[in-house]
């Protein structure tokens, strides 16, 4: 009976033992996100959304954030942007996003989606909308009817083929640009003050309603005319690449910028616009141009158009000249001290004096019948272009800041660059050089020596050069073994008998796969050719040995 109790006992003591053991709880699941897109997920993270830690956005948490920066995130899907319902200012540009739910949105002011691939949106809800950029998307149609506050619309590079702004009166700034609009209607926007609306089919444009207007951009469309005598505020207009014969600003006093080029105006008075700062008519009809009352002008383009004359002397603030492809035969630059861009190129001048414009850093003069061209005055200068004149003599001893030198296609017997050592491209072909010294242009990227008379070519000094083309000369020596960037080397048609390439292995790095990385045709002298690697060439690029039968690759350089 005894041994029964203690059984019965310390039955009862386990059975209290483990009736008060407490089972360890598992952990509780981490919950799932409720942002399906891990990279706006992780975008909203970045702003501090993620109150907890746990990469779960509640809705408290969304509910607080009244700004959202989300733009260049790689983001596909914005699903979970409804939770987000005190949002005002939203930026998500530049993702991936094919679709846009802003419904719930609706306190939104400032909606930036720019750069998308978005088809569609619905603005309906979004009420309190003043500024919203859609630009750079998939848009057929765009309905902003219900957007009466709106001030800003950009809905630039989009497949729109209308647009109805008949509700948003408010509005200060449209950009349409680069759609397929045949026509729009701004009659009612009566506080427009800025209009971009090129590059699309547009044949007339009705600016009567837009007192307010101050800039307006409307290039690039079918515009024959264009009356804008009730827009007294402009100051920059560009409606370049039109068909528009004629074109009467003569009362638009505050105008600073114009660009009325590649049309087909046959006359132009700028008489009255004597804050014009701007000007480019290029490419038209016109056979004169006063711009004596234009004291103001900092940018004056007007080549491409019958004129032989023009008289800038009164423009002393002018900074850049553009009268290339002209009929001038002369050019009286003398009062222009702050000149610092001169585009004369294309033309019939047989001299150019530019000893008054120490300001000078381009020049472009290429194409003319000079004879003789002195820049020892433009010690500023740093890109110059004299290419295809008659030039037989050019002194560039004063320009140590020249970076850019194309003189090509003259009659030059000799180039010193020796004090050009800022040089980066020298483009001296088809002249009768016989000699090239290059040892003090260390920067030096291109070179194109063709088409001379040099005999020896040593391009030890210029580790850095990319592009060589000598090709044409009279070569019997050529040094390369320091250029060990050399991408593209063309000196076929010399007298070469051997050729050093072991150190070049960055031939045909980075150049057109379509054309030799390697020109060493047209040399029956040419025998041996050291290379770094056998067989030669290497898949990635070709050589043309065309008309040199002789010619074979080995890496047993002779010494």
């Amino acid at each position: 009976m005894k041994t029964i109790r203690n059984i019965w006992l310390v039955s009862i003591v386990f059975f209290v033992l483990f009736t008060q053991c407490e089972k360890e709880p598992e952990p509780e699941p981490e919950p799932e996100s409720n942002i399906p897109d891990v990279n706006f997920l992780n975008a909203l993270i970045e702003n501090g959304v993620d109150t907890y830690d746990d990469r779960y956005i509640t809705a408290a948490a969304a509910k607080a954030v009244k700004s959202l920066n989300i733009s260049n995130k790689q983001i596909s899907d914005l699903t979970g942007i409804e939770l987000f319902v005190s949002l005002e200012t939203l930026y998500c540009s530049g993702n991936h996003l094919t679709a846009l739910d802003v419904s719930k949105n609706t306190l939104l002011t400032f909606l930036d989606c720019k750069y998308n691939h978005i088809a569609s949106l619905d603005v309906s809800k979004n009420t309190a909308l003043v500024d919203l950029r859609i630009g750079g998307n998939q848009l057929t149609s765009l309905d902003v009817s219900n957007n009466t506050a709106l001030d800003e619309l950009t809905c630039n590079d989009n497949q729109l083929t209308s647009l109805d702004v008949s509700n948003n009166t408010s509005l200060r700034g449209l950009n349409c640009s680069n759609n397929q609009l045949t026509s729009l209607d701004i009659s009612m926007n009566t506080s427009l003050q800025s209009l971009i609306c090129e590059e699309n089919q547009l044949t007339i444009l009705d600016l009567s309603g837009t007192p307010a207007l101050s800039y307006l951009l409307c290039a690039n469309n079918q515009l024959t005319s264009l009356d804008i005598s009730n827009n007294l505020a402009l100051q920059v207009l560009k409606l370049s690449g039109n068909q528009l014969t004629g074109l009467d600003i003569s009362g638009n006093t505050s105008l600073e910028s114009l660009d009325c080029s590649a049309n087909q105006l046959t006359s132009l008075d700028v008489s009255g616009n004597t804050v014009l700062e701007v000007l480019w008519c290029f490419n038209n009809q016109l056979t004169s141009l006063d711009v004596s009352n234009n004291t103001a002008l900092k940018t004056l383009y007007f080549g491409e158009n019958p004129l032989t004359s023009i008289d800038v002397s009164n423009n002393t603030a002018l900074i850049d000249l553009w009268c290339g492809h002209h009929q001038l035969t002369t050019l009286d630059l003398s009062k222009l001290s702050n000149l610092e861009g001169l585009y004369c190129e294309g033309g019939q001048l047989t001299e150019l004096d530019l000893s008054a414009n120490p300001a000078l850093s381009r020049l472009v003069c290429a194409h003319n019948q000079l004879t003789s061209l002195d820049i020892s005055s433009n010690t500023a200068l740093t890109y110059l272009q004299c290419e295809q004149n008659y030039l037989s003599a050019l002194d560039l001893s004063n320009n140590t800041a020249l970076r850019r030198l194309l003189c090509h296609d003259n009659r030059l017997p000799s180039l010193d660059v020796s004090t050009n050592t800022a040089l980066v491209e020298l483009r001296c072909d088809y002249n009768q050089l016989i000699a090239l010294d290059l040892s003090n242009l260390p920067d030096l990227n291109g070179l194109n020596c063709e088409g001379n008379q040099l005999t020896a070519l040593d391009l030890s000094g210029n580790p850095t050069l990319r592009f060589l083309h000598c090709f044409d000369n009279q070569l019997t020596s050529l040094e390369v073994s320091n250029n060990t960037v050399l991408g593209k080397l063309w000196c076929g048609g010399n007298r070469l008998t051997t050729l050093d390439l072991s150190n070049n292995t960055a031939l045909g790095a980075n150049t057109d796969p379509y054309t030799p990385a390697l020109k060493l045709d047209e040399m029956p002298t040419l025998y041996e050719v050291c290379v770094w690697t056998l067989p030669f060439p290497p898949d990635y690029f070709t050589v043309d040995i065309t008309g040199s039968p002789n010619l074979y690759f080995t890496t047993e350089c002779s010494q």
